[in-house]
């Protein structure tokens, strides 16, 4: 009984960690710690190549949804050139159509800025720009005299055989403010005849011509689009 005793004493202060005995000592002394390690999932080539495509393409969502808010947020500036907002008044015309239709035809990219270019000439569809109105007023000259009539002249691409009435001279026909009139003249016309801005801008191309009606229809569209992407949406352009 004394003994039995004596092992329930020693195994109760075993337990209450007040004694250890030499076996369990001894295998304690055994026990190393193992060493911790970072374990981390290895990712395949192909599941890498993966995963950079998934990211490029998440980044290139997120640069065109950033890139349309700002071009939502673009604001056009009040009004066009002067020159464009008194002749348009002039000649009761929406001033950003008359301007549209100019940049429509005679665009020139000056640095960050596309401005209509006055010394332009297209001659049976091939477009000429020249450095300055004596040498643009020459060369008119010059293809007139050689027979050439198929010209469009200007800022605004009067035509010299359809509006040469207008045009009168070389030297009228392209100095700035006459041309810009004579061009105003002819949108109001078409405007009179079918009392639609967008149409009269697609007649302003093509003559009011029934067999080029979709040629008329696809500039109308790109003058208006390229107003719209200056700020000026459709709404604006006719108000």
């Amino acid at each position: 009984m004394t003994a039995l005793l004596s092992r329930r004493a020693l195994l109760a202060s075993v337990a209450l960690g007040c004694v250890t005995s030499l076996p369990v000592q001894a295998a304690m002394r055994r026990i190393e710690p193992t060493p911790m390690r970072r374990i981390a999932p290895r990712l395949t080539t192909e599941f890498r190549h993966s995963a950079a495509l998934r990211d490029a393409v998440a980044r290139s969502a997120k640069a065109q949804r950033a890139s349309r808010r700002a071009a939502k947020k673009q604001t056009a500036p009040p009004h066009p050139p002067a020159a464009y907002v008194r002749t348009a008044a002039r000649h009761g015309i929406p001033a950003w159509v008359l301007y549209g239709v100019a940049l429509q035809e005679s665009q020139l990219k000056f640095g960050t800025r596309t401005l209509p270019y006055p010394w332009t000439l297209c001659v049976r569809g091939r477009g000429l720009r020249f450095g300055s109105y004596a040498s643009t007023v020459a060369a008119l000259k010059k293809l007139v005299a050689a027979g050439i009539t198929n010209i469009d002249c200007g800022a605004m691409q009067v035509n010299w055989h359809w509006h040469g009435d207008k045009l009168r001279t070389a030297e009228h026909a392209l100095e700035p403010h006459a041309n810009l009139d004579i061009g105003a003249r002819i949108l109001r016309a078409c405007f009179d005849r079918r009392r639609n801005w967008v149409t009269a801008v697609a007649d302003y191309h093509t003559g009011g011509n029934p067999a080029a009606r979709a040629r008329g229809q696809r500039y109308a569209r790109q003058t208006f689009a390229r107003l719209a992407r200056m700020g000026v949406p459709l709404k604006g352009a006719l108000a």
